[in-house]
């Protein structure tokens, strides 16, 4: 958390505005007259979509890349020689496949990471009430702010979306992802020192 708030300090005082939950960009008019936590132009479109919405498609070519398609979600080979050998050999995209599986929360879920959320895309009705109630409880907290047409993230959402990210997720997504987290810690994954006082100044705040 600290190292979020001294990085995102200094990127603004250089002129970059965040386009993400992790990325910048020149921002086109000055932080202080930007409305937005996020800027939305210009944006990576590639992460804008698969970060995106239920419906989303988009196909990711090269190692390690991801494909979003409706109710399924394609990671590509990380290792380049097997990426490379499968596709010359076999002329295939060699990936993992996960899916299918419906996700009308999908668009939900990711907002906190694009910053933004577009109420007409998202089939409502569908939706697990239990993520519609963490999406009101965020709102109740001033994590995201309602703006008629859409949701916005806030700086305090955008600096703890990757825990938004998580509780907006139905009880299967919660699962699913602390399974892995677990399967990481008992591989011998750890966060290492995370102590980074030394790179706080004085005059650095929220």
């Amino acid at each position: 958390m600290q190292f979020r708030i001294y990085l995102d300090q200094f990127f603004r005082e250089r002129g970059y505005a965040p386009i993400s939950g992790y990325g910048y960009a020149i921002a086109e008019k000055p932080c202080h007259d930007t409305p937005s936590t996020v800027q939305h132009s210009p944006k990576f479109l590639y992460h804008d979509i698969f970060y995106g919405y239920h419906d989303d498609e988009i196909i990711g070519y090269g190692s390690s890349a991801g494909s979003q398609l409706p109710g399924f979600i394609l990671y590509n080979f990380a290792n380049t020689q097997a990426y490379v050998s499968e596709v010359l050999t076999n002329g295939a995209l060699p990936h993992l496949s996960f899916g299918p599986i419906a996700a009308p929360e999908r668009g939900i879920t990711s907002f906190p990471f694009r910053g933004t959320l577009e109420k007409s895309r998202i089939p409502w009705g569908k939706v697990p009430e239990e993520t519609l109630l963490a999406l009101q409880e965020a709102l109740n907290a001033d994590l995201i702010v309602d703006l008629g047409k859409r949701y916005e993230i806030t700086k305090a959402g955008w600096l703890f979306y990757v825990n938004l990210m998580y509780y907006f997720m139905p009880r299967r997504g919660k699962h699913y992802i602390s399974n892995i987290i677990e399967q990481q810690q008992q591989k011998g994954r750890r966060c290492g020192n995370t102590e980074l006082t030394e790179l706080i100044h004085s005059n650095v705040h929220i």
